[in-house]
């Protein structure tokens, strides 16, 4: 009789709650949201490139996230998005970035604590309201924000050393602009970024390397062309690519199906447009004319 009694209460719990399943997955999802996509094994790369790039931002990221992850399931926000990561990610970033231009003091946790709750019900309220497919998504949208905010009491960071020009720079600023997207300024870190890009969505990672490769392009030829001009030590290390990874990112994540076809239509080769993104791979859904976040896996 007892463990009837028992057995109901937990069920009358879990349909009030409805916790996450897995918690973990629901997480490494978050950092792998970042990039537009939901892989675990990518988020748990990403959360790889923190803790041997900048160990020192490891916690700050995890209580970042968690932080949004337990506001979401307090506030008993939708299953489907908790356990897609889009209530993390902000968070993440925002604990990332507190990590890097805060000193140490007694307030950082609770500031990241609050920053990643406040972001989810950010997120949440944006998504209430953008349901429609032609609405702009969230994304990015609380973190930056905040992170603004965060940002007006920091002290300005310390200038870099000069570097040369050489081939092995060059591609350590390639791969320096995937971690730039998450402050890591270590071409390990861009490594391991992008061997999770590639585990979820290899058009993805492709168009975050030309992302990253344009943005040191073009900074290179504002160098060369005017007198005042970032020096070769700031294009490859400094924040000169992650808006372009972003930028060439998103249109190999979230293009919808139609303009795939219509690319067609005016004779790009198949090869171009037949490998449509899915939709399970990115946070990008809203922007497609069918929704189905609820079964994405």
């Amino acid at each position: 009789m007892l463990a009837k009694g028992l057995t109901r209460f937990i069920r009358y719990t879990n349909m009030q709650n409805s916790p996450c399943p897995d918690w973990a997955t629901a997480l490494l999802n978050g950092f792998s949201q970042i990039f537009l996509q939901r892989h675990p094994l990518c988020g748990l790369l990403c959360l790889l490139a923190i803790l041997f790039s900048a160990p020192a931002l490891f916690g700050w990221a995890l209580l970042g996230g968690v932080a949004g992850l337990l506001t979401a399931q307090r506030r008993d926000y939708p299953k489907a998005d908790r356990q897609a990561g889009l209530f993390s990610y902000n968070g993440i970033l925002l604990g990332l970035l507190a990590g890097l231009v805060l000193p140490w003091s007694v307030l950082l946790p609770p500031l990241i604590i609050a920053g990643g709750g406040l972001s989810a019900m950010l997120t949440q309220q944006w998504l209430k309201r953008t349901r429609d497919p032609r609405c702009l998504p969230a994304y990015t949208a609380p973190f930056v924000g905040l992170g603004w905010l965060l940002l007006s009491f920091a002290a300005p960071q310390p200038s870099l050393m000069s570097a040369e020009l050489t081939l092995a720079n060059l591609l350590a600023g390639c791969l320096t602009g995937l971690g730039q997207v998450m402050f890591l300024g270590h071409p390990l870190a861009g490594a391991l970024i992008t061997a999770g890009l590639l585990v979820a969505n290899r058009r993805a990672a492709g168009w975050a390397l030309f992302g990253s490769a344009a943005g040191v392009a073009f900074a290179w030829c504002i160098r060369n062309t005017q007198r005042r001009c970032p020096d070769w030590a700031v294009i490859t290390r400094r924040w000169w690519r992650w808006p372009s990874v972003n930028s060439a990112a998103n249109p190999g994540c979230c293009w919808p199906e139609s303009c795939w076809q219509s690319c067609s239509r005016r004779g790009l080769p198949p090869s171009v447009w037949r490998h449509s993104p899915r939709r399970s791979s990115s946070l990008a859904g809203w922007c497609r004319p069918r929704r189905e976040r609820g079964g994405r896996s």
